[in-house]
């Protein structure tokens, strides 16, 4: 899982809204193929044992999603969280962000552990 979090190259292997990721000296530019938030953004990741951390920068919102890695009983338990680095402002109320995010964040959690789970087989 650490591992497979810490190559952005493969995030649209679990994220289907990854448009195109390329590769530049400050990071990953991510522009996504379907309406979001952020169409386009600068992702940098940074990772401890047992964390990797999402950095993403240039969009519309700007924030840090934090994976937080947690062995039990021969697997591992993810949990994310999303913090935002500069208010949203009027234009986005946090509830609506929060409605809305919640699932999708859900939904690529799922594809991740699926794609994991092929990989390891």
């Amino acid at each position: 899982m650490h591992q497979l979090l810490l190559t952005p190259e493969r995030l649209s292997q679990w994220n289907p809204g990854i448009g195109t990721l390329t590769v530049r000296p400050n990071g990953w530019v991510i522009t996504r193929s379907a309406p979001a938030l952020n169409r386009y953004e600068i992702l940098t990741v940074t990772a401890t044992t047992r964390q990797v951390v999402y950095h993403s920068t240039e969009g519309r919102l700007t924030y840090l999603l934090r994976f937080d890695l947690t062995p039990q009983g021969g697997q591992t338990r993810v949990t994310e969280d999303l913090m935002l680095t500069r208010p949203v402002g009027r234009t986005l109320p946090l509830t609506l962000l929060a409605v809305n995010a919640k699932p999708a964040f859900q939904a690529n959690l799922q594809r991740l552990a699926a794609l994991l789970t092929k990989t390891v087989q």
